[in-house]
């Protein structure tokens, strides 16, 4: 079986039997696994994992040992600082031979700010140790091993390391760089004033470079090659502290250079300083198919308080299929399917929404975007938000007209706290299948599971495919260890039944946390 064909459903038998390592019969099974089981096994962990999980796994016994010095994926991943290579990753350095690399970086210097207010990167108001100074003007950006870098994520916590480290990345090549990262945070609440733009980087090259994600920095500031992105990723969060240095005309720019490669756009935050003094122009994006837009409610810049309107107005994507709606208000959620109307919507496949107002909307988001085959959203938000789900006409199986979503066939739930919210679940599913379109794949999402749930689901899911039946032979009554983890866990029944605990930050990007409860 190829190895992306190995779904976690094969896993669950492994999984469980790991849990048998601290019990005396843990050497009688463990060369009982074939080798490419196990390898499979260890690289699930592994990518959800920490970086110091393949040397976990290479501790537990000989044969354990020897499948994992023999995968150098399993070596591919270092994490680095500013004091540079630790003995562990020059470790994984050898032992991943020339595999490429996912590079993850995070400074951790402290600094002091003075009481009045500055501008940002002003080197005379930020005091760093001598020694830390020393390190800034001496970084080599050897260290990130560019010529082998598929990977690269920087975290910042001082905006001095991040110019410094934008500097030097200028003249650099990355010629197997596919996807980068920057998140800068810190303590930044008296910075005011307009950031210093590195200006281009990666000037030397980087040809496959496809995913650009960028929190608390904007394009400009550390400009990449854009020709190829296909996935841009663009935050502004209050965490960052940070106030934009995009005008209208500047991020349209922006949106102009990726247009015709563009697949996926997330736009979290504000990401203009101000709509009075720029234009705003139309732009189309004509291949986008995803779309993640929120996090807009600043109420202490009332001179970007039309953004979610301009954006929605002057943004054109035809193709659209998957939207993502976050932390918005009624009246932005209005702008949002005022711009959908007259059949623009009628393409969206896909819906998620994440602390949304929809009190006061004119007109129902199901008439807006009726095609809808994937929905997510808060569970406790269905009675008010979507009550036609849960109390639907009896006579409506006579006209398919009258169900709401009738295409509706995956459901994503989060935040699941009480029994009253899987009594709201069950109401779903039940009507649902008596009305002939049935719920046929469950996502759960969030800290906590009610177990009630995963039982409901198990017993009204319809249509289990081979592989589904076979797992669900396999693991009977779902296992303990999914009941209730703190990180993440995961049982992907082949599109029948899946729960996956994620955290609030990692629904809205769309990815999942580690898989250390497993």
């Amino acid at each position: 079986m190829p190895e992306s064909k190995v779904t976690l459903w094969l896993l669950v038998p492994v999984q469980m039997k790991v849990n048998s390592l601290y019990t005396n019969n843990a050497k009688k099974w463990d060369a009982s696994v074939p080798i490419e089981l196990l390898g499979a096994f260890f690289r699930h962990t592994f990518l959800r994992g920490t970086v110091k999980t393949s040397m976990n796994l290479s501790q537990v016994c000989r044969h354990w040992r020897h499948v994992a010095l023999s995968d150098p994926v399993l070596w591919s991943t270092i994490r680095l600082t500013p004091l540079g290579e630790t003995p562990f990753v020059k470790l994984c350095l050898k032992r991943s031979k020339n595999h490429d690399l996912k590079v993850l970086y995070e400074d951790f210097n402290e600094y002091e700010l003075q009481k009045q207010q500055m501008k940002v990167f002003d080197r005379s108001t930020i005091h760093l140790h001598q020694s830390q100074q020393q390190q800034t003007e001496q970084f080599d950006p050897a260290i990130f091993h560019l010529h082998r870098c598929r990977e690269l994520e920087l975290f910042f916590n001082d905006i001095t390391w991040n110019l410094a480290v934008m500097q030097r990345f200028q003249s650099e090549s990355a010629p197997k760089l596919v996807s980068f990262n920057v998140f800068l945070r810190g303590n930044s609440e008296l910075w005011t004033g307009q950031p210093e733009r590195t200006g281009d980087i990666f000037t030397g090259g980087a040809p496959r470079l496809s995913s650009l994600t960028l929190h608390g920095v904007s394009p400009l500031e550390c400009h990449v090659p854009l020709s190829r992105i296909t996935d841009l990723s663009l935050g502004m969060r209050a965490s960052s502290q940070r106030l934009p240095d995009l005008n209208p005309a500047e991020i349209i720019g922006i949106l102009r250079e990726v247009a015709v490669t563009l697949k996926h756009l997330t736009l979290d935050g504000v990401h203009v300083v101000s709509d009075d003094d720029y234009p705003w122009s139309e732009i189309e994006l004509p291949i986008l198919v995803t779309l993640r837009f929120g996090n807009t409610d600043d109420e202490e810049r009332e001179e970007c308080e039309d953004y979610v309107k301009d954006v929605w107005q002057f943004l054109g994507m035809p193709l659209l299929e998957d939207l993502w709606l976050f932390d918005l208000t009624s009246s932005q959620v209005a702008w949002v399917l005022l711009a959908l109307k007259g059949g623009r919507g009628a393409g969206i496949k896909s819906l998620s929404l994440y602390n949304v107002g929809m009190d006061e909307l004119d007109e129902a988001i199901t008439d807006i975007l009726p095609n809808i085959h994937s929905l997510s959203l808060e569970v406790g938000t269905i009675p008010f938000d979507f009550p036609g789900l849960l109390n639907p006409n009896e006579h409506a199986s006579l006209s398919r007209q009258k169900i709401i979503w009738p295409l509706l066939q995956c459901l994503t739930l989060t935040s699941w706290h009480t029994e009253e919210d899987t009594a709201i679940f069950r109401n779903l599913l039940r009507g649902r299948k008596a009305l002939g379109c049935p719920i046929r794949r469950v996502v759960f999402r969030g800290y906590r599971l009610a177990y009630s749930s995963l039982s409901l689901a198990h017993e009204h899911i319809d249509d289990e495919s081979k592989e589904a039946k076979e797992a669900k032979e396999a693991v009977g009554e779902v296992p303990n260890c999914y009941q209730r983890t703190e990180q993440a866990s995961v049982l992907d029944l082949n599109l029948w039944l899946e729960c996956v605990i994620y955290d609030n930050e990692h629904f809205k990007s769309g990815q999942g946390s580690n898989l250390n409860g497993v």
